[in-house]
């Protein structure tokens, strides 16, 4: 294992290997909300590690936007993954690079907590904020307040990057940011989108990794990550 791990460092220097029990590859995404919320508390969102594993308790998209939310592992069988899986992993990685200076370097708002119902979190660096949210799928019907935001000027315009909607700081921070979140059975698109998805903004349900539509899954999970910048 040793030899493995020397050849693998030096053949991708940029890319930081490890290994551990087999018990991260059970690791249930929504488990892990939960713990980063408390140990967030004691360390950066930076150094709190969320893994991609092949757990099947939620879809590829609901295992990535919840591990998105601290420092990016992958703790999955990639030989396994089908080439659409692999094909997805890629655009949220890219994602994950896009926001990962917000993460390491900005401010940590906790807008609600992972209590079983909506969850939320919000990093704030510089002009730019990002919003990732959850809800798992044993969450009750019907939709969720608007997470009111924080950190943000309520004097500037934001903007949605991926979508072009544009958004008061003022308005953001205290009538809050409509999710597309919604519990229970049926699907909900992003309404700050208008259901036009993307890779900056998306709100969107289904388990693309089952095989199944984004209009077709019965788990139920919602996920989203929303970007705005100062326009």
């Amino acid at each position: 294992m040793r030899d493995l791990l020397d050849r693998l460092r030096a053949a991708h220097p940029a890319v930081t290997f490890a290994s551990g029990p087999d018990a991260g590859a059970r690791a249930d995404p929504a488990d892990q909300l939960a713990a980063r919320h408390a140990l967030g508390r004691l360390l950066p969102a930076h150094e709190l590690t969320g893994w991609v594993t092949d757990n099947p308790a939620g879809p590829l998209r609901f295992r990535f936007v919840s591990a998105m939310a601290g420092a990016l592992g992958i703790g999955g069988d990639l030989a396994r993954w089908s080439g659409p899986e692999l094909a997805e992993a890629r655009d949220w990685i890219e994602l994950h690079k896009e926001i990962r200076p917000l993460v390491r370097f900005g401010d940590l708002h906790r807008l609600r907590p992972p209590d079983g119902g909506p969850s939320a979190v919000q990093y704030v660096y510089g002009d730019t904020s990002v919003v990732l949210a959850c809800l798992p799928r044993r969450a009750p019907g019907g939709t969720p307040a608007p997470v009111r935001l924080r950190g943000l000027d309520p004097a500037a315009v934001y903007l949605c990057p991926d979508t072009g909607e544009v958004y008061r700081g003022a308005v953001l921070l205290h009538r809050g940011l409509r999710t597309g979140l919604r519990g229970g059975s049926g699907t909900r698109r992003c309404s700050g989108c208008g259901g036009a998805g993307g890779t900056r903004c998306r709100t969107v349900s289904g388990g693309q990794a089952s095989g199944k539509g984004p209009d077709s899954d019965t788990r139920g999970e919602r996920w989203g990550v929303h970007l705005f910048r100062v326009g």
